[in-house]
């Protein structure tokens, strides 16, 4: 499970499920309603994997309700989200959806000052 977090407290479960097959996380409303047209933000925690990734992921959202006056208009449509194509932390493109950066060395490269026997040295790396 995945804790979320929302803009519209008592509305939205403490966590959504992963689907870890599908690439899903669900989130269900577990009190009040969501009324037309309101606002509601939210966010969630997502570590990422120990494999460099340089292509940020496709992110659509769905929507599947029922209410009272019949079911929601789009439901069952997949609406893709922009994804930020902006730098983050020195990385080209890392702002986007699951990019992941396994830093590394550059330059490898060291050397010592002092080269005599039983000298103190000062290693550089």
């Amino acid at each position: 499970n995945v804790n979320v977090n929302a803009s519209v407290g008592g509305v939205w479960g403490p966590s959504g499920a992963w689907e870890q097959g599908s690439g899903r996380i669900v989130f269900s409303v577990v009190g009040g309603s969501v009324l037309n047209g309101s606002e509601h933000v939210l966010w969630f925690v997502l570590r990422n994997g120990g494999v460099e990734n340089r292509t940020a992921a496709s992110v659509s959202v769905v929507a599947s309700a029922a209410s009272v006056y019949g079911e929601f208009a789009g439901q069952g449509v997949y609406e893709a989200m922009d994804n930020s194509v902006a730098d983050a932390v020195g990385v080209s493109g890392g702002e986007g959806a699951m990019v992941v950066h396994v830093p590394g060395f550059s330059v490898r490269w060291i050397g010592q000052n002092n080269p005599f026997a039983s000298a103190s040295n000062v290693l550089t790396v």
